[in-house]
């Protein structure tokens, strides 16, 4: 076990060199999930990335406009996800100590930048008002994880109950990652020998900060913020460095030596590795990881059945009975019963299934989805609601003549119930 040093809450370890070249995490598919998804976390990483440009400027320019920028998005990044200002203090603090050595800074562009601060971190937190109402939450998750740690929250309290260890998180440091730390020492220190100093090397800071919370762990530092939430923050540090080196490596002597003929070869190359690379880069979608992704939550097949389903019915003439995860798939194009919702009200021996929809398709998991769901009870039980419902079908089935299989994979069967009759029944009534 590594040895650990406390510091009021806080606990460093020394690491070893193994430790500062070896990890585990594989996270690259990560953004691509959760940018999709439009996450709020990622809302947020879009504005960090200004937010560090307007400050920059404020210290280069001392204009007004940057202040107003800086401070709109500031409060956007506290009012879509708060963690985003956890990697925001990092680099802001690396930019201010670079504003410092340059003299850019002055008692007036301090008393602004801490009247924005402050303004925006308290109308981008009034949703913490509800703290008052429901308490702390009981863990801010991998977005903030050094925040369980210093209020003791819940989860951070149950993990520690639970396996009896601090855990900790490093990262995996390979040779591409050792040679963009390199190019980035090298860069900082060439930037010092360029006409805009000050702004190269304050915009390398921003990539600096970000290596240091995500490789800090290896160094024995805190675990500010996961790192499977660091991921496109990376991104963001990866493409700042590389745009420096593609400037002064190439652009710019391009010009340099072409001079005004330059422009049409640098668009020619910049195109021409755009394209290589986007054929280069490994796709997520041809690794295996993907797949079983995209399967942890609700097999794949179930997608392509609802558009058939779909393209088959008339809007709101069928009802879906599944899981949760369907119920985006049809909305405003039919109704969703829950699967344990269902077996619950419709007794499969009653003469009429009163679902008023004249076509209703069971959705059955062959081999029951092993996802757990966060906090819903519906998902606790799932193989027995799946064995719970093949029963349902099988009882139906005897009593019944009107249900069919429509569509059976390895993995899912879906069966239709024709359910004129008792859309009659209800027209008849009317009548």
């Amino acid at each position: 076990l590594p040895q650990l040093v406390s510091w009021h809450s806080l606990s460093f370890y020394i690491p070893s060199l193994s430790d500062l070249v070896n990890g585990g995490h594989y996270n690259g598919y990560i953004p691509y999930i959760r940018y999709i998804s439009g996450m709020a976390y990622e809302h947020a990483s879009i504005f960090v990335l200004l937010n560090a440009y307007f400050l920059i400027k404020i210290f280069q320019t001392h204009l007004n406009r940057y202040f107003i920028s800086y401070f709109l998005t500031l409060m956007l990044v506290f009012t879509f996800h708060g963690g985003g200002a956890i990697v925001l203090v990092v680099i802001s603090i690396l930019i201010t100590i670079n504003s410092l050595i340059f003299r850019k800074i002055n008692f007036s562009i301090l008393k602004k930048g801490l009247f924005c601060i402050v303004g925006a971190s308290i109308l981008g937190n009034l949703w913490m008002l509800s703290m008052i109402k429901y308490g702390i939450p009981q863990n801010f998750g991998a977005a903030a994880p050094i925040i369980d740690k210093l209020l003791g929250t819940t989860k951070n309290v149950q993990n520690l109950a639970k396996s009896g260890f601090e855990t900790v998180s490093i990262s995996q440091i390979t040779d591409i990652h050792l040679t963009m730390i390199a190019m980035l020492f090298l860069g900082i220190i060439t930037s010092f020998f360029t006409k805009n100093k000050f702004l190269n090397s304050s915009f390398l800071l921003i990539t600096a900060g970000i290596f240091i919370i995500y490789f800090g762990p290896n160094m024995g530092l805190p675990l500010l913020t996961s790192q499977s939430r660091l991921t496109e923050y990376m991104f963001f540090a990866i493409t700042i460095l590389l745009s420096f080196w593609y400037y002064y490596l190439f652009y710019k002597p391009s010009f340099f030596i072409l001079k005004k003929y330059a422009k049409i070869p640098v668009i020619i190359v910049s195109f021409s590795l755009f394209i290589i690379f986007s054929f280069a880069m490994p796709k997520w979608i041809n690794t295996n990881r993907f797949w079983k992704n995209i399967n942890e939550i609700e097999y794949t097949s179930i997608s392509d059945i609802i558009l058939k389903i779909n393209k088959k019915n008339r809007p709101f003439t069928w009802t879906a009975i599944s899981y949760v995860q369907e119920y985006a798939k049809v909305k405003n194009k039919a109704y969703h019963l829950n699967t344990q919702n269902f077996l619950l009200r419709y007794n499969p021996k009653n003469r009429y299934l009163k679902v008023p929809t004249s076509k209703i398709y069971i959705f059955v998991e062959n081999f029951p989805n092993p996802y757990k769901g966060m906090n819903e009870w519906y998902y606790r039980w799932r193989s027995e609601i799946q064995s719970n419902l093949k029963s349902w079908i099988a009882i139906y089935n005897i009593n019944h003549d009107n249900i069919k299989i429509y569509f059976k994979t390895k993995t899912i069967t879906v069966y239709e119930i024709d359910n004129k009759e008792y859309i009659d029944y209800l027209k008849k009534g009317k009548k």
